[in-house]
């Protein structure tokens, strides 16, 4: 019968724990290589230290420390028993008595367990830690934490590494870079300072255990993280979120480059570890895609898919984005005061203000894991409706197919026309107070927008903002900000003297080269063609759109509108 049984005895894995006794039925063994332990089907698996019995499970592929506790009840390092258990077991069994593990008050364990660890030279894991660890481990993943990961010059970078609680499988890696710290959208701590670590640790057991009216508390955060502290979207800035990827089967890298934080590449680390299929993405946005290009260039065996750069990223139609770009600088620096500045971005843009072609791809769509696509939508939009409504639409092409693109025409009589109609040149004003009549009925918008305009200039060049807003039947402006605050439906920029056309049938493509410079003549009536960015809305019916044509984005009659600087 003994025989028979070990015939039908199964092996799982207790993830990161080493030599832990453990019995089922007949079984007494101990956890050794890879963690690996024998488990009859349905029967109840027992792990002990000694004589001391740790926990209970029904036997199961994976078992992790939060398979032994309750409900609602970690660590990153594996957990081993080695010849060590002996002194753990000697200072516990001391002091016994005083533990009283059913006590309603978390603190009144501090004393006894301030006496344990100082005979043991150790300390104790915080609650925030341990919850911290079993709320990864809930949803299917583990963290390591403040990997030394070694680069070509002999030195290293930190890198925290997500992964998902599969034994033994590899997958495409997910790897970002970021300035912003690795951590919950507050930089990191210092590695050497226990309350340090600690104090992080509680700070993101309350990002995830408290709602958006809760005030987040930590020091240094500097004056780009002020407006996060009641928020919870995003676990760190322009990363994606480790409880959205991970336990879909994604392992995630974010690392500290040089000079912030604790670090004093990566990709081809990523791609040699035992967890990765070989392959690496490169995910991220804002800055941390901006690192991706200098990455690529590298041309690593292991990259599939990174993120293609912005167009427009320093100059928004020949506009520079110098005030934006230096701001930003002193708020990373801020937060990251080890960062130097190793160069002048403000003066690198200035020196540059012509495109300089290079060949170089659109956009990546490369499924890593080999993924199905086929019941995929092909296009997905959003489709906003202001005040932070919106609702998904699926199509089958972008842009999306309709007959043709609708053109209307501005007259001197304050309407708009489907055709060009020979009129008297007239100087119109009017008053925004005074809405004129709403649409008959709800209008579908998707796709790109295009204003012809025709212009004129007393000095050799013009600033053109064009905004399209959506006012309701009393005129008020609708807010399509994504939290909520004033933004147009849509809008776009050009500088005058970059108005030569290379343009493809939906928008006009500004060529922005130095062969194409056109300064304006004084007086001389020139036509321009502002390529507005695409967007994707529902306007109600009884709203209309507004059309905006100003020489910066400032809108002194729209309270609360603030546009980036």
């Amino acid at each position: 019968m003994t025989v028979f049984r070990r015939l039908l005895s199964l092996i799982g894995h207790f993830l990161d724990v080493n030599g832990l006794s453990y019995s089922c039925g007949t079984i007494e063994s101990t956890l050794k290589t890879h963690s690996a332990y024998s488990y009859e089907p349905g029967a109840t698996v027992s792990f002990r230290v000694g004589t001391l019995v740790v926990g209970e499970s029904i036997g199961k592929p994976l078992m992790t420390t939060s398979d032994l506790l309750s409900p609602g009840q970690g660590f990153e390092l594996p957990i081993t028993i080695d010849a060590n258990v002996g002194e753990v077991l000697n200072a516990i069994t001391k002091y016994v008595s005083e533990i009283n593990l059913d006590a309603q008050n978390e603190s009144d364990l501090d004393h006894v367990l301030s006496k344990i660890c100082g005979e043991l030279a150790g300390s104790p894991k915080s609650v925030p830690h341990t919850r911290n660890h079993l709320r990864r481990t809930a949803a299917g993943f583990k963290v390591m934490r403040d990997i030394r990961i070694a680069v070509k010059d002999g030195d290293y970078v930190l890198g925290d590494a997500y992964l998902p609680l599969e034994h033994g499988k590899r997958c495409l890696v997910l790897l970002s870079c970021t300035i912003y710290g690795k951590r919950v959208v507050a930089s990191g701590p210092n590695l050497q300072i226990g309350k340090d670590i600690a104090k992080f640790e509680k700070y993101e057991d309350n990002w995830h255990s408290t709602t958006v009216d809760v005030e987040l508390l930590l020091s240094n955060r500097g004056p780009w993280f002020s407006t996060w502290t009641n928020k919870r979207a995003f676990e760190n800035i322009a990363t994606f979120n480790s409880f959205t990827c991970v336990p879909r089967g994604y392992p995630m890298i974010k690392i500290d480059p040089r000079g912030v934080l604790q670090t004093p590449g990566t990709r081809g680390w990523a791609g040699e570890q035992s967890w990765s299929d070989g392959n690496v993405a490169l995910v991220g946005s804002s800055d941390v895609a901006n690192m991706q290009w200098g990455t690529a260039l590298m041309k690593s065996k292991s990259l599939r898919c990174d993120i293609d750069m912005y167009r427009d990223a320093a100059y928004s139609g020949g506009i520079p984005l110098t005030r934006f770009v230096s701001q930003w600088r002193d708020r990373v620096q801020k937060v990251s005061p080890k960062w130097e500045n190793h160069s002048d971005l403000s003066r690198m843009i200035a020196a540059y203000p012509f495109l300089v072609p290079m060949a170089v791809s659109q956009i990546f769509i490369i499924h890593g894991r080999g993924a199905d696509s086929q019941d995929l939508e092909r296009v997905g939009i959003q489709m906003r409706m202001g005040n932070r409504q919106r609702y998904w639409r699926t199509e089958s092409t972008w842009p999306v197919p309709i007959p043709q693109y609708t053109q209307r025409y501005l007259r001197n009589n304050e309407t708009l026309s489907g055709g060009v109609e020979k009129e008297p040149e007239r100087r119109v004003a009017y008053s925004t107070k005074i809405p004129p009549s709403g649409n008959r009925s709800d209008v579908e918008f998707a796709g790109h927008f295009t204003a012809t305009l025709s212009i004129s200039s007393s000095t050799p060049d013009a600033d053109v903002v064009v905004s399209l807003w959506v006012t309701d039947g009393q005129g008020k402006v609708v807010p399509f900000g994504a939290h909520g605050q004033p933004e147009p439906l849509a809008k776009s920029f050009l500088r005058a003297r970059y108005r030569k056309l290379d343009t493809p049938p939906e928008r006009p493509w500004h060529t922005h080269r130095l062969e194409d410079n056109a300064p304006l003549n004084v007086d001389e009536v020139v036509v321009v063609e502002v390529g507005i960015f695409p967007a994707a809305a529902r306007v109600q019916e009884g709203w209309k759109l507004r059309l905006d044509i100003t020489p910066s984005e400032d809108q002194p009659d729209i309270p609360r509108y603030n546009p980036p600087r």
